[in-house]
């Protein structure tokens, strides 16, 4: 029997209309990656069999931030999904897609976002909430040395009481990913541009880093959040020139 899903709940008073996402940080690598680490895939948007249906979001759990009484859980290190545990994986999406939904369109959230220790993520290669995608055990290796190094925000951070900051971080460019689907099936992807970025950011959740705690981050600060979202306006606008869809590696 599957057993309760260990939602912690954020007690602390959020503001529901802060600017809609930014998930999109260039992850850090971490680890060997002389080998890429297989997991189970998944993908596809709400309609998809793949996904969690939204509609039917019955979670009250909202995003753990940096400043939150349960805020250590952003610097643990994610446990992989084991196979017997795939139900409890579907019901971690489910969460994360409730979560996410007053937030849309957005770019992607982490399972240590909502307080589970859990390495599962979901993403969008163009903020566009169809095209969410359920990632389990993922793992990635970049494909060549390119870099690219861009402002990004994060949910953690900009739904903090005053902590009105983002980072720019130098990410890979283009990545492999391999992950696994609610359904088990292994995913093996390149992903390149906005993609990658947003995927090296959540994987960066599962690995417990905070993209405005990175050493190499280059942190920018705002005096309150209109400053903030006027500066995302144009972030945003040039995000939109790199949507790519992921492609199968070959």
């Amino acid at each position: 029997m599957t057993q309760p899903l260990p939602i912690i709940l954020e007690t602390a008073v959020q503001d529901d209309k802060v600017m809609q996402d930014f998930e999109s940080e260039p992850p850090q690598v971490g680890g060997d990656h002389s080998q890429m680490v297989k997991a189970p895939p998944t993908r596809g948007g709400y309609g998809s069999k793949d996904c969690v249906n939204l509609a039917s979001s019955t979670a009250v759990s909202r995003i753990i931030t940096i400043d939150s009484p349960q805020g250590s859980v952003l610097k643990k290190i994610a446990e992989p999904i084991k196979l017997q545990e795939f139900p409890l994986a579907k019901e971690i999406a489910q969460a994360l897609f409730d979560s996410l939904k007053p937030y849309l369109p957005a770019a992607g959230l982490a399972a240590p976002q909502i307080g589970i220790s859990k390495s599962i993520f979901i993403y969008s290669y163009d903020r566009n909430p169809d095209n969410l995608t359920v990632v389990i055990n993922p793992s990635f290796v970049p494909i060549g040395e390119e870099t690219i190094e861009e402002w990004e925000g994060c949910f953690s951070v900009l739904l903090s009481r005053n902590t009105w900051q983002i980072a720019k971080i130098p990410r890979y460019k283009k990545i492999r990913i391999t992950y696994t689907t609610l359904e088990g099936e292994t995913i093996d992807h390149v992903l390149e541009g906005f993609a990658a970025k947003v995927f090296q950011h959540e994987y960066d959740h599962l690995q417990g880093v905070e993209n405005i705690y990175r050493k190499d981050a280059t942190v920018k600060a705002f005096g309150n959040k209109d400053e903030l979202e006027e500066f995302f306006k144009n972030i945003k606008k040039t995000d939109a020139e790199h949507y790519l869809k992921p492609t199968p590696y070959r």
